[in-house]
Order: C-alpha cells, then structure tokens, then sequence
C-alpha cells in the first residue's frame, strides 16, 4: 500500500508526535508499504528510505525551536506524485477539515488523528464526503 503521513512534527525533533510518526514509518517500511512523509521545518529528507517533504514553516511563538507547518502548495504536489493509497493525517486539529477535505476529494482513504474536525458542521461535510468517495 502507498501510504502518505502528513504530521505536524518530525525527526530531528523529539516529542511525542515526531516519536510517535517514526516508529509509524518504520513499522510500515518494514511491512513492505511505499511511503512518503510531509512534515514542517528543517530535517533529513529521507527517513526508513521514504522521502521526507519538508513544507515551509515558522518557528511557533515562546517556542521557537518547534516549527509549525504552513500551507504550501508543495503539498499538494508532492501528493498527486506519489498518488497514495491512504493520506494519514497526525497534524495539529486545526488543519485536520481542509486536509481531510482535500484527501477526501482526491479520493484517497483518510485516517485522521482525533479530532476529525473543530466543529459538527465540519465533521458532517466530511462524513458526507467520505460517504460519496
């Protein structure tokens, strides 16, 4: 399976979801699944030989060693290249309508950390959307 992981923080940073998103990686590197990983800052371009997109980011306010990712269109294109099976989204809950929305209108499978939306309004359009896909 072709499997694209969109987080929100990645090796070399050290947190719970960079940690969280490697051991992913390797675990699906190592059950024969194609990657590929989008994640915000500087870092290796390459993880468990998946390449790493790296998406422009800005250093988050009182906490500047954490980047926090930022709309690129980079995205989108590496994705259509990469065509996966399923997009994994562990980025920040904010993000979480417009990524699923987008994933989901380019007919790709969705797995999304909780929670799927900010508003029901939000999680209903998605919800309809999943269904018609």
């Amino acid at each position: 399976m072709r499997v694209a992981i969109v987080t929100e923080s990645f090796v070399p940073q050290v947190n719970g979801a960079s940690n969280t998103m490697r051991h992913v990686a390797r675990e699906l590197a190592a059950t024969g699944h194609d990657l590929m990983i989008v994640a915000p800052g500087p870092g290796p371009a390459e993880h468990e030989g998946a390449p790493v997109v790296r998406v422009r980011s800005v250093g988050l306010p009182g906490y500047r060693s954490f980047p926090i990712g930022l709309p690129d269109a980079a995205v989108g294109r590496s994705l259509a290249q990469f065509q996966p099976d399923v997009v994994h989204l562990a980025s920040p809950n904010r993000d979480h309508f417009g990524q699923c929305k987008a994933a989901l209108a380019a007919g790709k499978h969705v797995v999304c950390e909780k929670p799927l939306a900010m508003t029901t309004a939000e999680t209903a359009e998605l919800v309809k959307l999943a269904a018609a896909s």
